[in-house]
């Protein structure tokens, strides 16, 4: 029985195809492979967590810091390209 990729050192030889596709080892293996679900292991979900806080935390910020520079530049000083940029520094 020879599998795919398998070669000869010498000589010559005759086979029959017995199994194609996921009926062979290898389709076994790629089945059972696949059939293992996604877990998230503990530190993934900590990560997924930080990750989560420091977005809410980082878009509060812009947010603030937006509202902070409308609220304090006088009404006719207003550069909206300016104030736009306060939050991406």
């Amino acid at each position: 029985m020879c599998f795919s990729a398998t070669l000869d050192a010498q000589g010559s030889g005759v086979g029959i195809i017995v199994a194609t596709g996921d009926n062979t080892e290898i389709g076994t293996i790629y089945q059972l492979v696949n059939k293992v679900g996604d877990q998230k292991t503990a530190v993934l979900e900590q990560i997924d967590n930080v990750s989560k806080w420091l977005a809410l935390f980082i878009v509060m910020t812009a947010v603030i810091a937006f509202l902070i520079s409308f609220f304090t530049t006088d009404t006719g000083d207003r550069d909206w390209r300016l104030l736009l940029s306060v939050p991406s520094l």
